[in-house]
């Protein structure tokens, strides 16, 4: 028999009930981030004329354990010490009792420096070759000579640095130290990273750091690793002053550092027969990490996994580059990668289509059903339904004919009459559970769960979302036959056994889910053969590790793939040049559904936030939205980016219809459809460029003379 297992100490994660916002602690004090104004420099001092009683500067040097984090291989300091490596890097934190004069106290900051050359960009990166990580995947067949010889070439290049700024509570917490224990109240989802990084920069051991998880608003994970540098910060000042320690980013810090999006570069070159069938793709990938990113391998990864989407081209060549820059780290957006490379790849199958002159549709289909000869190996049983699903309920054959005779007008023609002019667009993709091509983490999955004796299920597992703990708590209701109110997730963990990664924090929900079904399944047949409690754990058989060569890149890099199709009908008008979007049509199969209708909303949530993210700054008005869901399979798939994959593409091939002229960087400007008709008028710029820091921040700077007259 399993034995039951043991726990020691106090237990080490809770779960608030609360906002971290809404706490107040006696004594407490608050804390600001000092910030570099400057994107390269080397720091001589940080320091403020007069402070005021009960208010403190803490640096670099103040930090009692190690001044770096070990972020997975990757070192981040806690707080720049000696050398700024990008505007906006935390220098100090600075705390004290009132909010507004910590504030007001943090702009009279004085930071003595001397200014070192800035680092290049993203083209210049690439040109210096200042790339930390790359990777080539080719067949055994010379990729660059069939399209040399090919009568027909399609080339396009497509940027993408799409983002959504979170509405919910901003990131920070709040940090006591007492009774030799640091208690951290935060939104924390990745626990075993935060717990080392508090302990390895107070220099105090693991089991004295208490995390009590507080409530997260709209289930934003996107920078959770970005927690483990923010905790640490946190857990030094609470430690040196003595108090309680609450801090909590700006809106513009939010999306300045610690939701920054991964800007991408996806080039395709394909040499295409007259029918449409694709002879040869010669795809790169070009992403900017930032300063750092510590899951950077795995984000190009999944890229090159996702490059040639469903299709299945005669020969291919995929490059990818991870370029470093000197510019805030990026978020870490691991499923949402996928979705920059499929707006690339979609929007690019769109323009075969017009090229040769075929349905849209038609081409992928072609493409589709030829005989796999890529490394990776995908389960796309359902693509032809679904793809036929949103072709036939938005007659998408007729639209698509009718709006491209009309886009044969010119401009000029098109603005004198006030009919607004359309266009229609289509996309199919993919998402998939559990990647096996990780480098870190699948191999280790595991689900616990145990049948105690009074007939209470545990599931052994930090909450995952308050849908995905539902959807759980079904399952073992049904396949054990006990009340659901007796089904409990218990997420205390010793130290020692506490998982590496949350839940559902890599996209593994639905490798998760079938790992509990198993767990369950082991459980019914000892239940009544044994005495109770019963113990079992179950995770990744060896047969399903060997789906995947990590030495070869190749094979199965998914558990499960949900797939899916979109039709967007765009309309503009002629007077206002605004986007009205007259019908969205999304067909996806996957898996089992428990519940259609929960299953529905989530996919019509994820279709308006994507359509937030495709034009900056702008609202565009949704008429209509069909969503089916096709049956399929008996396994449980993931459903929650696989709407961001095809939105993007579709909505562009529309616009680029209308317009006739192809869209190949989002998020859209605002005046984009303008310039499409009054091409004369200057770019706006492109939208993958990275913001710079808020200049009004009014840290004074004092450039050090002496080293500036010595390095002339």
């Amino acid at each position: 028999m399993a034995t039951k297992r043991k726990f020691s100490g106090k237990q080490l994660v809770n779960f608030a009930s609360s906002f971290f916002s809404d706490f107040r602690l006696n004594n407490m004090v608050y804390g600001v981030l000092i910030r570099s104004p400057l994107p390269r420099g080397k720091i001589r001092s940080i320091s403020h004329p007069q402070l005021p009683e009960e208010y403190f500067l803490y640096t670099a040097k103040d930090i009692p354990g190690e001044k770096k984090l070990s972020l997975l291989g990757t070192e981040v300091p806690i707080l720049a010490e000696d050398e700024v490596s990008y505007q906006g890097e935390p220098l100090a934190i600075l705390v004290g009792p009132d909010k507004l004069k910590v504030r007001q106290l943090a702009k009279e900051v004085i930071i003595r420096f001397h200014r070192l050359e800035e680092g290049p960009g993203l083209s210049e990166a690439l040109e210096n070759q200042n790339i930390i990580v790359q990777r080539t995947i080719s067949g055994e067949n010379d990729a660059e000579l069939v399209f040399a010889e090919a009568d027909i070439q399609v080339e396009g290049s497509y940027a993408s640095n799409c983002y959504t700024p979170h509405s919910g509570e901003s990131a920070g917490g709040l940090a006591l130290y007492q009774d030799n224990r640091l208690i951290l109240y935060a939104p924390v989802q990745w626990f075993s990273q935060v717990r080392r990084s508090i302990a390895a920069g107070l220099g105090i051991s693991p089991e004295q750091v208490e995390i009590r998880k507080t409530l997260v608003a709209g289930g934003n994970n996107r920078s959770q690793w970005y927690f483990a540098i923010l905790s640490a910060q946190l857990a030094v000042a609470a430690y040196l002053c003595g108090k309680p320690v609450k801090m909590m980013f700006s809106r513009e810090e939010q999306g300045l550092y610690f939701e920054r999006p991964t800007p991408v570069v996806v080039s395709y070159r394909s040499a295409v027969s007259p029918e449409g069938k694709i002879l040869a793709m010669i795809i790169s990938i070009v992403l900017d990490t930032g300063i750092y990113n510590p899951f950077i391998q795995e984000l190009m990864n999944r890229m090159i996994v996702a490059a040639v989407g469903v299709y299945n081209p005669s020969v291919y060549k995929i490059e990818a580059y991870a370029i470093k820059s000197q510019t805030p780290p990026t978020a870490l957006t691991l499923q949402r990668m996928d979705s920059q490379i499929f707006f690339a790849l979609e929007s690019h199958l769109s323009e075969i289509a017009a090229k040769v002159g075929k349905m849209p549709h038609e081409v992928r289909l072609l493409n589709h059903e030829r005989q796999p000869i890529k490394p990776f190996s995908f389960n796309f049983t359902y693509l032809e339904k679904v793809l036929k699903a949103v072709v036939d309920k938005s007659s998408f054959q007729r639209k698509y004919w009718s709006y491209n005779l009309a886009r044969k007008d010119s401009c000029e023609k098109k603005l004198t009459s006030p009919v607004p002019i359309r266009g229609i667009g289509i996309a199919c993709g993919f998402e998939g559970s559990g990647f096996l091509g990780s480098s870190r983490y699948i191999q280790d999955l595991t689900m616990e769960l145990t049948l105690e004796r009074d007939g209470t299920v545990v599931i052994h597992s930090y909450p995952p979302s308050s849908w995905v703990q539902s959807l759980w708590i079904k399952i073992v209701s049904k396949e054990l036959d006990v009340e659901e109110k007796n089904i409990i997730i218990n997420g205390n963990f010793a130290v020692d056994s506490e998982p590496l990664y949350p839940a559902g924090f890599f996209g593994n929900v639905g490798l998760m889910t079938q790992l509990l079904r198993k767990a369950c399944t082991a459980i019914q047949k000892k239940r009544f053969q044994q005495p109770l409690p019963i113990h079992v754990s179950r995770g990744l058989t060896s047969a399903q590790k060997k789906q995947w060569n990590p030495d070869t890149f190749s094979g199965s890099p998914f558990f499960s793939t949900a797939t899916g199709a979109a039709v967007v009908e765009v309309e503009l008008d002629t007077f206002t040049y605004r986007t009205i979007i007259r019908g969205i049509w999304v067909a996806v199969e996957g898996g089992e559904i428990l519940s259609p209708e929960r299953a529905v909303a989530t996919i019509k949530t994820a279709i308006r936030e994507s359509i937030r993210e495709f034009v900056a700054g702008e609202e565009i008005e949704v008429q209509d939205i069909f969503v089916e869901l096709l049956p399929g399979s008996r396994e449980p798939k993931q459903l929650g980016t696989l709407i961001y994959s095809l939105l993007p593409a579709a909505i562009s091939s529309a616009i680029s219809q209308a317009c006739n002229k192809a869209v190949s960087t989002i998020p859209l400007q605002t005046n984009y459809v303008h310039q499409a008709f009054f091409p004369q008028l200057p770019d706006s710029g492109e939208a993958y460029e990275t913001q710079s820091p808020d200049k009004g921040q009014e840290i004074n700077l004092v450039e050090d003379e002496e080293q500036k007259e010595e390095a002339e």
